[in-house]
């Protein structure tokens, strides 16, 4: 998996911390928000999955119903993209 998702967050992130958006753009920034969030706690859990030897079939399943917690219904197309 490329670092083309969060790069994309991180562009609109910094703006937000310096308070350079326009209330236009703010509800973009809070879903990069949510989106690197939710990609932050996938890659720990990925990585306690690996070094623990949690894998296969079972696996996929309980990501797909974490992915689909972890995300809003707006983002919900976004989950297939991880199948």
């Amino acid at each position: 998996m490329t670092d083309v998702a969060p790069k994309g967050c991180e562009v609109w992130l910094r703006p937000v911390m310096s308070k350079t958006l326009t209330k236009i753009q703010l509800p973009v920034a809070e879903r990069a928000d949510l989106l690197i969030r939710g990609l932050a706690h996938t890659g720990i859990i990925a990585l306690v999955d690996e070094a623990t030897g949690f894998q296969g079939i079972e696996q996929r399943t309980l990501w797909l119903r974490y992915l689909r917690r972890l995300f809003a219904k707006e983002l919900q197309p976004w989950v297939k993209t991880f199948r």
